[in-house]
């Protein structure tokens, strides 16, 4: 799994010391060993470390492996909207087709929630490894230092979800994103992408003929805005009509993925079936909620951005469970970016105010 941060070479060795920091884990296993280690944690009375859970760590890049990252990166900074337009039109129009046929797990989306992938026990091996990649954010060195250690390191059955937010911050937006979409016609089922709060802000006014974003900073969107360049106006407009397309979650056997959060306590009632994950609040959920370390708290709804509890998220757990027949163990998020090289696992020290029983990662 990933988290954002900086990226450096090392010029005396031409090694990449990457953050996004990376980390593998075992399919379906992870979410077993967060409940192996809540029974532990609660004898240890949550101690620094995690033990057996799997550890974010970092993954030397070096050798081959870094040459081919750097040609890749030279590669990609020679890019211009024409080229990333050529990759949309390689591919084609129909970004549903696209994402069914050519996104992991795109065939796991249900016919009545189409806007979420749900994949079962019997479909996942427990030994198959996914990896988790959290927000890009127009990291260029970072994302594709992830790439090249997925490739290299992973399993040829292995899957690699990025968490959504590839865009803004940064300053290679469209390199991001050609890169990942070609990945995915090249290499179909192994990569997808999730639904992310700047991803689904970017917005374009037909009418108007301007972008517009519904977060900040939308270093993107002013982009699209500042030139006349058409052919970046209509990759733009592209990638607003792919973005509508993604999932907003994947709940694997025991084990919610998510850009945000899940869908809060004042849509519960209403939660009787899959398709009632897809109304408007549920989603909107999955993509901007925060992580609070409060116990309780009443839903927000006149922000976009809520925060959940941990009370939130044992009670959609049983909703899950007793109206959607999903079982959730654990989650994996992005969203709030952590700003310091220390434990992962929540905040270890604020677990003993909001007992989420170290199930959530971001």
């Amino acid at each position: 799994m990933t988290s954002k941060g900086d990226d450096k070479v090392d010029k005396s060795t031409g090694v990449v010391n990457t953050k996004p920091i990376l980390q593998k884990h075992q399919g379906a296993r992870l979410a077993d060993s967060i409940q192996k280690k809540i029974l532990q944690l609660k004898e240890w009375d949550y101690p620094t470390r995690f033990g057996e859970l799997p550890e974010p760590k970092r993954i030397r890049i070096d050798g081959l492996v870094a040459e081919q990252l750097k040609e890749r990166i030279e590669c990609l900074l020679a890019m211009t909207p024409s080229d990333a337009l050529a990759i949309t039109q390689e591919i084609g129009n129909d970004w549903k087709s696209f994402q069914r046929d050519f996104a992991a797990f795109g065939k796991n989306r249900p016919e009545e929630a189409p806007a979420i992938a749900v994949v079962r026990e019997e479909e996942l091996a427990c030994n198959d490894e996914i990896w988790v990649a959290g927000d890009v954010h127009a990291d260029l060195l970072g994302f594709e230092a992830v790439l090249q250690a997925f490739k290299s390191q992973a399993e040829p059955n292995a899957k690699l979800i990025f968490l959504g937010d590839l865009i803004d911050r940064g300053l290679h937006d469209l390199q991001v994103v050609s890169s990942l979409l070609r990945y995915m016609h090249e290499e179909p089922g192994r990569y997808a992408w999730l639904v992310g709060n700047h991803d689904e802000g970017l917005q374009w006014n037909e009418e108007a003929k301007e972008f517009r974003s519904t977060v900040s900073p939308a270093t993107f969107q002013e982009q699209l805005n500042e030139g006349n360049d058409t052919e970046l106006t209509q990759f733009g407009a592209i990638l607003t009509r792919i973005v509508k397309e993604l999932p907003y979650a994947l709940f694997l056997p025991r084990l919610l993925v998510a850009h945000g959060g899940f869908p809060l306590s004042d849509t519960w009632s209403e939660l009787k079936s899959l398709a009632d994950l897809t109304k408007r609040a549920c989603l909107t959920d999955f993509v901007w909620n925060r992580w609070s370390d409060s116990k309780v708290k009443r839903p927000d709804r006149t922000s976009s951005s809520s925060e959940f509890t941990a009370d939130d998220f044992h009670g959609f757990r049983r909703i899950c469970k007793t109206n959607l027949g999903l079982t959730v163990k654990g989650m994996v998020r992005g969203h709030d970016h952590i700003q310091q090289n220390r434990e992962r696992w929540e905040r270890w020290e604020e677990v003993r105010k909001s007992s989420y029983e170290g199930r959530i990662l971001t």
